[in-house]
């Protein structure tokens, strides 16, 4: 499968999702003068619940993904979102999601963004997070996003969310990070 991607010009609310079609046209603005990835021509043979479902097997291949019940809840070239079930262990001593784990949450989601572009061999060469304040809910929501990339490295950012039923969702965190193509896999060779 063979994907492209150009500078975006223009910008447009980003529609795309695990249920779209496979020809369409993703673009997002995603703040303040940061502009994402446009995909101009999507292989026909993209099939994004297929994408999906590899994200979300390579999420189930890392246990410390498991540990903290990570979910990928959507993907597409550029794009992650991903959710992190909130149970008491999580929390710190005044019962806020401990911030280590909302660190977690946009660690994941920014490699996550970056996945389809470069594949599964790739990891994070660093990041910077902000919190903007305590969060706390049943689930954290990191919405990631690629802003830029090269052959072998993407910028990429993410705003990460506390969740409550019945509630809005509150902005508790926004990061940005370089994620980095790397080799095979040691597990592989």
């Amino acid at each position: 499968m063979t994907l492209t991607a150009t500078p975006l010009t223009d910008t447009a609310p980003l529609t795309v999702d695990a249920d779209a079609t496979a020809d369409a046209t993703a673009t997002a603005d995603v703040g303040t003068g940061v502009r994402a990835l446009r995909c101009d021509e999507l292989d026909a043979s993209l099939d994004l619940n297929r994408l999906l479902e590899s994200a979300r097997l390579v999420l189930a291949a890392q246990p410390f993904a498991r540990l903290l019940d990570t979910e990928v809840t959507a993907v597409n070239h550029g794009t992650a979102t991903l959710v992190v079930n909130i149970r008491p262990d999580l929390h710190q001593h005044m019962g806020f999601v401990h911030g280590g784990v909302i660190s977690y949450a946009a660690d994941i989601s920014l490699t996550f963004a970056a996945g389809p572009i470069f594949g599964a061999n790739i990891v994070t060469s660093g990041f910077t997070i902000t919190y903007l304040r305590p969060a706390a809910g049943i689930r954290l929501r990191a919405e990631a996003i690629v802003v830029d990339a090269t052959k072998r490295q993407a910028v990429t950012r993410c705003d990460i969310y506390a969740e409550n039923p019945g509630c809005e969702p509150v902005l508790c965190a926004t990061a940005q990070g370089t994620i980095r193509a790397v080799g095979e896999s040691p597990h592989r060779r």
